[in-house]
């Protein structure tokens, strides 16, 4: 059969996907590009790949590892529902796992509950003061540090000075607090659920308590 696309036609046609693609890279190209500062980013240094950290619980001895197992650090796209991208972000993820445990039995009791791991995501979405950097933490709950408000100058949620249970005195401590939802749909607290969380840009996580009243410490 012979074909009835004109010349033209054919040549239009070849040019429609070309076109195309040339305009995704210009939008692409043309995307702002956020970064941590160097301030920022320190948030998760504490975080080094194949590290261990050990907590020990103030009342019973027991102790919990937890060993960082994942450190990524990326520029991650933002898109919209139409597919075209809006703007780059640097995003630094951490994941760290348990290591005294693999069994998760969901008995309420501290010491059986395997908090299996948690993510981290230290991300700035934006450069301007409304949308600044922030450190998400997910452990049982979530937790959020304001990173970029500390860096310019903020000093809440900041303790000057806090003394851990396991007698270390740190500087410039994040205190950070969850309160469970109460109301005629929510049950009592799981006691393994964390209330109360502590950071430094340093040491990352020092001390966190449960809801059931237990404390665990950085060695």
């Amino acid at each position: 059969m012979t074909s009835t696309f004109s010349p033209l036609r054919r040549l239009l046609l070849a040019a429609v996907p070309a076109l195309a693609l040339g305009l995704g890279a210009c939008a692409d190209k043309d995307a702002p590009r956020y970064k941590l500062s160097a301030g920022e980013r320190a948030w998760a240094e504490a975080f080094q790949q194949g590290h261990i950290w050990t907590f020990r619980n103030t009342t019973t001895g027991y102790e919990r590892r937890y060993r960082v197992k994942e450190v990524k650090d990326k520029m991650e796209s933002n898109v919209t529902k139409s597919l075209s991208i809006t703007s780059y972000q640097q995003v630094v993820k951490v994941k760290v796992i348990r290591e005294d445990s693999t069994s998760f039995r969901a008995t309420g009791t501290a010491d059986d509950v395997n908090m299996r791991g948690y993510q981290l995501l230290l991300a700035l979405e934006a450069q301007s003061s409304q949308d600044p950097a922030r450190l998400l933490i997910n452990w049982t709950t979530g937790f959020s540090v304001p990173v970029g408000e500390l860096e310019q100058g903020a000093t809440a949620p900041l303790l000057p000075s806090f003394t851990a249970a396991n007698g270390i005195t740190y500087q410039n401590v994040v205190q950070l607090q969850y309160t469970y939802p109460t109301g005629p749909f929510y049950g009592p607290a799981p006691a393994w659920i964390l209330r109360r969380l502590y950071y430094t840009k340093a040491d990352g996580i020092i001390q966190f308590e449960e809801t059931g009243g237990h404390v665990w410490a950085r060695q």
